[in-house]
């Protein structure tokens, strides 16, 4: 009976798109609308004039996503098992399209060829 549980709960994981096997309340588990040209705050980072309210905004949204851990390196590649480093290197890759989405051209060099997010 459990196994038949555990077979129906693997199968509807499948079905639903999570083929990982990544629970919503890991931070590598993606949404439908997690995709890389979100923009998930509603203004750019300018510079130091608007860097306060910037950085509170991206926290919130980033938290709200349950991805703050990928930037503030609690999140990184090396504790996940190796079966999962290319879905880590996806998720990654994500939040740091987020954040390049999130500033002003001119401040992308900072940003750009970062490996990390």
């Amino acid at each position: 009976m459990i196994v038949k549980a555990r077979q129906s709960k693997q199968a509807q994981s499948v079905q639903s798109g999570q083929k990982t096997g990544v629970d919503y309340n890991h931070p590598l588990f993606l949404s439908q609308s997690d995709v890389s040209g979100t923009q998930i705050i509603s203004f750019q980072l300018a510079g130091v004039e608007n860097y306060s309210i910037w950085y509170r905004s991206m926290r919130v949204a980033l938290l709200g996503r349950n991805k703050l851990r990928l930037v503030n390196g609690s999140c990184k590649k090396e504790v996940f098992p190796e079966e999962m480093g290319n879905h880590w290197e996806r998720v990654n890759i994500v939040v740091l399209s987020w954040l390049m989405n999130s500033v002003e051209k001119g401040l992308l060099g900072g940003i750009m060829y970062a490996s990390n997010a």
